[in-house]
């Protein structure tokens, strides 16, 4: 009895701990997204367009100090 009751609680314990790690990562993975994706899934098919007339030259890339 007392056996069972000590799987049992590290059974609990072990899934706990690791609820406990998904969540944690999770959070971080949220909030480096919030950090770091500066443009939506919406405003990603903008940069392919920008991208695709850089390409056939309707546009100029954007150069530091060039004009």
């Amino acid at each position: 009895m007392n056996e069972q009751f000590s799987n049992i609680i590290a059974g609990l314990t072990a899934a706990l701990a690791l609820t406990w790690l998904g969540f944690e990562i999770n959070r971080k993975r949220k909030r480096l997204r919030e950090t770091y994706d500066v443009l939506n899934k919406d405003d990603r098919h903008i940069c392919v367009a920008l991208e695709q007339m850089v390409e056939d030259g309707k546009l100029k890339p954007w150069t530091p100090g060039g004009v």
